[in-house]
């Protein structure tokens, strides 16, 4: 659309081509006269079969991405005191481990350096 000059689809102005010599280079020796001509657009077979085997590859992946893929949020397992889910002696647990945290946080900034 850009080397090509048309219309704007926003606006609707006209918009210039930037190659102001196309005329010139169609009418080269071995030149279709097209610069866009349909040979260079059609698909080999081979890049048809490259574009299927992805698109194979991609939807088999998205079929078994479920099994392969899995989050593991232990977070809350090591972190939140208050969970429901723990029962008292993790709570215990953790209410220690968090008081340590603390008074190491408070030794530390309480000592000079």
């Amino acid at each position: 659309f850009f080397g090509w000059g048309g219309r704007c689809t926003f606006c609707g102005d006209e918009v210039p081509s930037l190659y102001g010599d196309i005329p010139a280079a169609a009418s080269q020796p071995g030149s279709t006269g097209e610069m866009g001509s349909s040979d260079s657009a059609a698909p080999t077979e081979t890049d048809v079969t490259a574009a299927l085997e992805l698109k194979d590859r991609l939807v088999e992946y998205d079929r078994n991405s479920a099994k392969r893929t899995s989050v593991i949020d232990d977070q809350s397992d090591y972190f939140a005191i208050d969970n429901v889910w723990l029962d008292d002696a993790e709570r215990r647990v953790l209410l220690d481990r968090q008081r340590l945290i603390e008074e190491a946080e408070a030794e530390r900034g309480s000592r000079i350096t």
